[in-house]
């Protein structure tokens, strides 16, 4: 198992000393840079932009921790050797083709491929097989070569040893990804697949699509504005075309919104789809006389949204929902909602030999394989944890509940004594999480302000750089804790490292039990009748998978020794204790002075 990162502890190390730099860059780490440029960067980036130097190896004729991160960097790859790029994409390129291919190897190339692709070629001595690129008469740009094109070159060249394709390009356009690997990989390769345990939302929502009603009509007004300035009387024409199409679309869902007082599902999405297939021909006849379009951005935001709702409907099929219903504002909104995943997955999975999902929270297990398009057959392993049990402490608090029924002060004060004694029985860093930011404030307002803590919370829509800051507050040398307050299932729930003393506990608050919504609702109304358990499939899993992931955050390293506190009679239940991962047991169920007895002995250890 690798958890170091040579080269980025020295950086860290370098930008920790609070150096002042007289080398190069001229920015002084971040010292001389425009304050703009420097937010949007992130300060804690910049400050690590430094040149060659002794104290962090030289990239050229690495000894140290270059050198280290190289090796490591091969091991993990099951390479004889790993050299890190330098010198700009061009030379990665060289690199990857001359290591990927061997001399008079066949290679698919897009015929629009960068010319450091060409000198690729020269260098390797590979046979290039070109494909043309799709041309978009809309934008008068070429795309992306397809996977009919990437079929059509391996009917004709069954030799062909490595596809290159550039996603996105230069416009910002990406391939079908997965149709070419499926095509590419089709001859003995593996599609390996992280994350997977987020794979079953993501899924759902790829294969789902909205529209709202009050787009198109603030596209239409746009439109007709267009109208009053247009002199020349053919353009003119696609215009009124343009806004009668919009204007059709607005009609159907208008006649819908009239029937729906909040919430309903239909059955088809009827005259819907030829008039957004009106709208999409007749933006394309528009976009042609326009190089540049009056308020773009709405236009274009609404143009892709209807050929998305176009490419899901064309698809629909038992396992989708269409449903109706207003957004936060409101607005009136159609959407296409994708119920089960599992079906579309596995398209992509059969194009490939082989496929293998990981995560360190795919339980359970049968439900994940179900909503991945697996099989029953299909291998499922339960690698075992290299973590003693001794370098845990889970505990579940058996007299507070986030229920919404019994919400209020008193509940508010227990949970409040349940976090302070655990973060005050170890001085250290701890994370907690909370089922919502309302949620949070009642809790972090009531929190004692003790002068040897420092409270950091989770704002809304948090910038790249102030992420940057919450978490680099866990690895700065100081004399407080560090109490990060987060949202279970937020940006601070997963893919997070934080190792050894830069966490040592987390509090869990709540279940992580999804509000009762009409969406949530319709989720569990198609699982109770295809599975018999539509609770589990619609709030039950994906629940207890966001307290997994917290808890997660705690143990990284064989170092590592940490303590995880559950705030939820409910945890009690054999419902969520039968989904626990087996490195949860055993597991105490406590009251406060409890967990402050079992506290003491665990950090005694």
């Amino acid at each position: 198992m690798q958890n170091r990162m040579p080269l980025v502890e020295a950086m860290l190390k370098y930008k920790n000393e609070k150096v002042y730099p007289f080398h190069t860059p001229g920015h002084k780490g971040g010292r001389g840079m425009e304050a703009l440029l420097k937010n949007e960067l992130g300060a804690g980036a910049v400050a690590m932009d430094v040149s060659l130097m002794s104290e962090l190896d030289d990239i050229h004729a690495p000894s140290s921790y270059i050198m280290e991160a190289q090796n490591l960097a091969a091991q993990l790859y099951g390479s004889d050797r790993c050299f890190f790029a330098v010198n700009g994409t061009t030379g990665a390129i060289h690199a990857m083709l001359m290591a990927a291919c061997k001399a008079g190897d066949k290679i698919l190339v897009p015929r629009n491929a960068h010319r450091s692709v060409a000198g690729a070629l020269l260098l390797a001595n590979l046979e290039p097989v070109f494909a043309m690129p799709e041309y978009d008469a809309v934008f008068g740009i070429n795309t992306q070569i397809t996977p009919q094109a990437v079929e059509a070159m391996f009917t004709r060249h069954a030799d062909i040893k490595a596809v290159l394709v550039t996603s996105p390009n230069y416009y910002g356009q990406a391939a079908d990804l997965k149709a070419i690997a499926g095509i590419a990989h089709a001859h003995n390769a593996a599609l390996l697949v992280d994350e997977a345990h987020n794979l079953v939302e993501r899924g759902r929502e790829m294969y789902s699509a909205r529209l709202v009603k009050e787009d198109f009509l603030a596209v239409k007004k746009i439109v007709k504005a267009m109208e009053r300035h247009e002199k020349r009387p053919e353009v003119h024409y696609i215009l009124r075309k343009f806004e009668k199409s919009l204007e059709a679309a607005n009609r159907v869902l208008l006649a819908w919104k009239k029937e729906c007082d909040e919430f309903e599902v239909i059955s088809d999405a009827g005259t819907l789809e030829f008039a957004l297939l009106r709208v999409a021909g007749d933006y394309e006849l528009v976009a042609k006389e326009y190089p540049v379009l009056p308020e773009c951005d709405t236009i274009l935001s609404l143009y892709f949204d209807v050929r998305r709702f176009l490419t899901v409907l064309e698809k629909f099929d038992e396992s989708d929902r269409i449903y109706l219903d207003y957004d936060e504002e409101r607005k009136f909104r159609i959407k296409i909602q994708c119920m089960d995943p599992s079906g579309c997955l596995k398209e992509v999975m059969e194009r490939v030999q082989s496929t293998i999902f990981f995560s360190a929270t795919l339980l359970p297990i049968r439900y994940y394989k179900e909503q991945l398009g697996g099989e029953k057959e299909d291998a499922a392993v339960y690698a075992k944890s290299v973590f003693l049990p001794e370098q845990r402490k889970v505990m579940i608090a058996r007299d507070v509940t986030t229920k919404y029924t019994r919400r209020g002060a008193a509940e508010y004060e227990k949970i409040v004594a349940y976090i302070d004694s655990f973060i005050s029985a170890k001085e250290g860093n701890y994370l907690l999480f909370f089922p919502s930011y309302r949620f949070m404030d009642e809790i972090v307002t009531r929190l004692p302000n003790r002068e040897n803590q420092k409270i950091l919370v989770q704002m809304p829509e948090m910038r790249e750089r102030e992420r940057e800051e919450f978490l680099e507050a866990f690895s700065e040398e100081t004399d407080k804790s560090v109490i990060g307050c987060c949202v279970m299932g937020g940006i601070f729930s997963e893919g997070i490292d934080l190792k050894e003393e830069c966490l040592i506990g987390a509090v869990v608050v709540g279940t992580g039990i999804p509000m009762v919504c009409h969406e949530r609702e319709l989720f569990k109304d198609y699982y109770e009748e295809k599975k018999g358990d539509g609770f589990s499939y619609a709030y039950l899993y994906p629940a207890v998978n966001k307290v997994f992931q917290a808890g997660g955050r705690v143990i990284r390293t064989i170092n590592d020794k940490g303590a995880i506190l559950l705030l939820d009679e409910r945890f009690m239940q054999k419902q969520y204790q039968d989904l626990f991962p087996r490195e949860w047991y055993p597991f105490d169920v406590v009251n406060c002075e409890k967990m402050k007895e079992l506290l003491a002995e665990f950090w005694q250890e």
